[in-house]
């Protein structure tokens, strides 16, 4: 059998903080209570938010010391804001702005210093090298030109490690992205995994041979049927896990495939319960994240709002690092008892269907919009409708162009 390679994380956090690639579990949980405290101890003598809300608490000794340490969430990025910055705002290089949903107050704003945004840099460069390799070109099909946006950090993080980036933007003109990737022999990409499907399909369909090899799936949930479709054009497919409020990188699978290894040496998660306690392995609740090196804008045991895991045992190859799983956000809208993920594995296990709308009407009603290149057969038809029952089921089909991407799937709730 085949020996599957470590996880490229392992010997980038081994070289970076330990001078050994053979990194150990024991040495990283050493590091990553010395990183808390020095946070910790950091954010009560620089931020006005961190020395009240730490005031009367000593700093942690041992994760258990941590965990008794209070959470925090949205709420107080809404707040307090600038009070959160352990920096002068004019050594502030990037504000991220996020919606609020559920209060009616101001956004909430991400600040990044620009050692902040190298880390991101950093991890992109050694992470990528899951992907692809030195002298190879990567399709970066997300937004790449404003300063410090996601695609523009992965560009430099590529360009580091000998590997060029082609920028792409979000796959809109089907026949555009798929000449770039042929002209420019992109042997990887990184996309958004219904886009890259439909991309895929549409080269298909016109006799194109795309160079594509493997792929990163970001910005959105894969599931499971997403991904087996991709599987089937010879695709290797690796999923990444990137938020904001973590600076973008999170976990990245490795080529066993078996879970995202996260990015522990600048972040440290947690899972717990609706009232903060620790989940154990295994179990789902609420993610919860710490900075460990960021300097900007520290955040501590700051809850996500996402339902996740840590996955229990060891990856096959042999990582030492933590693997998580996400499947998406606590109190989720649902239909017919499922969430998004659920739809998805249903939905995109049909060839003819290429992306969905599943939305709510002000007046309580339910529509399906279902969107690709054909029409739905019969028996395809038949199954949706014996899962959907009575709502009104809308088939759009495309051309060449996809709809304007509108942020993460989700179940929608709209006025018209």
């Amino acid at each position: 059998m085949e020996q599957i390679p470590v996880s490229v994380l392992d010997s980038w956090i081994g070289r970076k903080h330990f001078s050994s690639e053979q990194l150990s579990r024991e040495q990283l949980v050493e590091y990553q209570i010395k990183k808390i405290s020095e946070t910790i101890k950091m954010a009560k003598e620089n931020s006005a938010f961190y020395k009240k809300k730490y005031k009367d608490l000593p700093l942690p000794e041992t994760m258990a010391d941590f965990e008794k340490y209070p959470l925090m969430d949205g709420e107080d990025l809404v707040r307090n804001g600038t009070k959160m910055l352990c920096v002068s705002q004019r050594d502030i290089q990037r504000v991220v702005t996020l919606s609020t949903s559920g209060t009616t107050r101001n956004p909430k704003r991400i600040y990044f210093t620009q050692q902040d945004q190298e880390l991101t840099i950093d991890f992109f460069a050694y992470g990528m090298e899951q992907v692809t390799a030195q002298g190879e070109r990567v399709a970066i099909c997300l937004p790449w030109k404003s300063e410090g946006c996601v695609g523009d950090l992965l560009m430099r993080g590529l360009k580091r490690r000998g590997i060029q980036g082609v920028g792409i933007g979000l796959i809109e003109q089907l026949p555009e992205a798929a000449e770039c990737m042929i002209k420019n022999n992109t042997q990887a990409a990184v996309a958004i995994p219904t886009q890259l499907l439909a991309l895929m399909e549409y080269a298909k369909r016109q006799n194109m041979k795309l160079p594509l090899a493997r792929v990163l799936t970001s910005t959105d949930l894969l599931s499971d049927s997403v991904r087996k479709r991709l599987e089937v054009f010879g695709l290797e497919v690796f999923d990444h896990l990137g938020m904001t409020e973590c600076g973008l990188g999170v976990a990245l699978e490795c080529k066993a495939h078996q879970g995202m290894h996260i990015r522990e040496n600048d972040l440290y998660l947690e899972v717990v319960d609706f009232y903060g306690n620790p989940m154990p392995d295994g179990k789902f609740g609420e993610l919860v994240m710490t900075t460990l090196t960021r300097d900007g804008m520290p955040l501590i045991r700051y809850r996500m709002g996402d339902r996740a895991r840590i996955l229990p045992g060891n990856c096959s190859c042999k990582s030492v690092l933590r693997r998580v799983e996400v499947t998406g956000r606590l109190g989720e809208r649902t239909f017919r008892g499922w969430g998004i993920r659920q739809w998805d594995e249903f939905l995109f296990s049909f060839p003819e269907i290429l992306d969905y709308q599943l939305v709510q009407k002000a007046n309580g009603n339910w529509s399906l919009i279902l969107e690709g290149f054909d029409a739905l057969s019969p028996k395809t038809a038949k199954a949706i409708r014996e899962k959907t029952c009575d709502i009104q089921i809308e088939c759009r089909q495309w051309e060449k162009q996809l709809p304007a991407y509108t942020g993460k799937r989700c179940i929608r709730c709209r006025e018209a």
